[in-house]
């Protein structure tokens, strides 16, 4: 579509593409003045693969036809109006000029020329049906618009409608409205339209090249080339044909490209990197006699090369290549066969805005939480803004495990911060987090943020109270369950213990005591924590007891009956032996636990001998 604004440069953001940087170029060209014999102009554009060089006269390679193109006074008529360009798959509305009424929605009608109706069908099409009520050929002219209200980018274009008398005699046609001169960016639909008065209707037939059957492409008032090649562009032939004799008329297309044209990038402007060099070429083929001339130009003033013969080229230098020097880059060139000029100093513009892609200053940060929590990450960026204009904005992709997006957000600043709200947070939201800050200069991706959502500890088996004597070295353990990795940490009497000489293990599940005293007894409890949560132990009692004396409470001559005070529960082993010469013949005489009440009591027959006897707790 048109541009909106033609001394003005702006910038618009459009949505923000992942990934990929986001150099958007776009190529048009008008050729307003076309050699009136059979020769193609082609105009061929090309660039280094750092820059891209693109015109701004999009209107050019597009056209509004009807199909048929005649109709019969007095006689119901249906047509199809399409509008072809590169944009149109972009249209939203269309406005009949004369009446002024906007068609934005499919269905919506007004009326058209000569008791005609038009309805918007949707995107680049309209029906028109009626019945004409008198003849003559009717010029129309189609208002274009990417919004439903007729607002925004817009287009307009041409044509015309041939109402015919009803059996008025026969009449030769008269091409009343003929094709107008295309020039298109390869890969775009081209739309040639015609009209011709005369009774009976004439039939149309249009010829690549001269009229002549091999040449024939086309049999109705329109001709549509999709996918235009340079292989098409050239002369084309339309001739209006009835009983009573022929009309033709001749347009011209030219095919355009630019290496990585974007024909659909909105406003039409080329965004490019700092401190690239660019080569601007534009040449026109044309029979080898032409003579080509160029001027360019920047910001509509400053001639950066005067007018020479085949200077195509125009390069930008990589220091050049600044903010500051966005703006305007105009091209004009002339080309002269003999005595006609075939273009006659026509000057393109074209725009370009250099900038440097967006700046992460501040990652999402990785959150360990419970589900059904809420998590907030957050990302700031710094874009540079650009003489070319003001607001840049920069478009914050939120994916989660690198290909899902979960949000896209749009926001216009220097240094701005993007936040990605998570509630009730469920198992399908756990995993990598990242944001990808893009502008038209290209694209950053923050550090990956996780997030973890964790099951807190629990405890399947509790430490275990103990009862020890004084020098040995016990040990608690406990087994817990739960989102990994588990820390721990032992505590005396709800005090944390370090490992020293007598515990060892203080930050895992099994804590070690080494020769206990009595200053160790008390209560022992663990901590176990993981990204979900903390659970302490039940308390485990340590009681410490010290080594008990053994008494002889009674005995006769052939027994006696020893006894100790110690405490209850405790496991002991008897010894006897019949010396105390190194090594001791120590022998086990007895197994058992102490009583409730703390006493142990072992009974021994001396059967007349001499023996020794010692108490061990294992």
């Amino acid at each position: 579509m048109k541009k909106k604004f033609t001394q003005m440069m702006p910038v618009v953001l459009a949505a923000a593409l992942q990934a990929a940087p986001l150099l958007r170029t776009v190529l048009s060209i008008e050729l307003k003045a076309i050699a009136p014999s059979a020769w193609a102009v082609v105009l061929r554009l090309a660039a280094t693969t750092v820059g891209v060089f693109g015109f701004d006269a999009i209107s050019s390679a597009s056209s509004v036809a009807i199909s048929p193109a005649n109709a019969t006074n007095g006689t119901p008529y249906v047509g199809t109006l399409t509008y072809t360009g590169g944009h149109s798959g972009s249209v939203s509305s269309i406005k009949y000029t004369t009446v002024g009424t906007c068609l934005g929605s499919s269905g919506a009608s007004s009326s058209f020329v000569d008791g005609l109706t038009i309805t918007y069908t949707g995107v680049n099409q309209a029906s028109v049906t009626g019945t004409p009520t008198s003849a003559g050929t009717y010029s129309f002219t189609m208002g274009i618009y990417d919004s439903s209200t007729c607002g925004g980018l817009s287009d307009s274009r041409s044509a015309s409608l041939v109402v015919s008398l009803l059996n008025g005699g026969n009449v030769a046609p008269s091409m009343v409205a003929a094709p107008a001169s295309v020039t298109s960016q390869v890969g775009a639909d081209v739309l040639f339209s015609a009209g011709a008065s005369g009774t009976p209707t004439p039939v149309y037939y249009w010829y690549r090249g001269l009229p002549i059957a091999a040449n024939q492409v086309g049999t109705n008032s329109s001709l549509t080339i999709t996918n235009a090649q340079f292989a098409n562009s050239g002369l084309f032939t339309v001739v209006a044909s009835n009983v009573q004799g022929t009309a033709s008329a001749t347009a011209y297309l030219t095919v355009c490209k630019t290496a990585g044209t974007n024909i659909l990038a909105f406003q039409y402007t080329n965004y490019c990197t700092v401190s690239n060099a660019i080569t601007m070429t534009s040449f026109m083929t044309n029979v080898p006699s032409a003579t080509n001339t160029y001027q360019w130009k920047y910001n509509y003033g400053t001639v950066l090369s005067a007018f020479s013969t085949n200077g195509s080229n125009y390069v930008l230098s990589a220091n050049n290549a600044t903010a500051a020097h966005s703006g305007v880059y105009t091209v004009g060139f002339n080309s002269v066969v003999g005595a006609n000029t075939i273009v006659n100093n026509e000057f393109y513009d074209s725009y370009w805005a250099f900038g440097v892609p967006a700046v992460i200053t501040a990652s999402p940060q990785a959150t360990n939480t419970l589900p059904g929590a809420n998590v907030t990450l957050s990302a700031t960026a710094t874009v540079q803004q650009n003489p070319y204009g003001t607001g840049l904005a920069q478009g914050y992709l939120w994916y989660l495990n690198g290909t899902n997006l979960i949000s896209n957000q749009l926001l216009t600043g220097s240094n701005l911060t993007s936040t990605l709200s998570l509630t009730n947070l469920v198992a399908t939201n756990a995993g990598t987090y990242t944001v990808v800050v893009t502008n038209y200069w290209g694209s950053t991706t923050s550090s990956p943020a996780v997030i973890s959502l964790g099951t807190p500890p629990s405890i399947s088996s509790q430490p275990a109270s103990k009862t020890v004597i004084v020098g040995q070295n016990p040990s608690f353990s406990v087994t817990a369950s739960g989102t990994a990795p588990m820390a721990y940490q032992w505590q005396k009497n709800t005090t944390n213990l370090s490992n020293n000489s007598v515990y060892a293990g203080v930050n895992t599940n099994v804590l070690t005591l080494t020769a206990v005293t009595t200053n160790e007894a008390g209560s022992y409890t663990v901590v176990v924590t993981n990204s979900a949560g903390s659970l302490t132990s039940s308390p485990a009692v340590l009681t410490v007891a010290t080594p008990p004396k053994i008494t002889m409470s009674s005995y006769d001559p052939n027994t006696v009956v020893f006894g100790a005070s110690s405490v209850s529960n405790l496991t002991y082993v008897i010894q006897s032996a019949t010396n105390l010469l190194t090594p001791i013949p120590w022998t086990p005489v007895a197994t058992s636990a102490v009583s409730s009440g703390g006493v142990l009591v072992f009974t021994n027959s001396l059967i007349g001998t001499q023996q020794f006897f010692r108490v061990l707790f294992p």
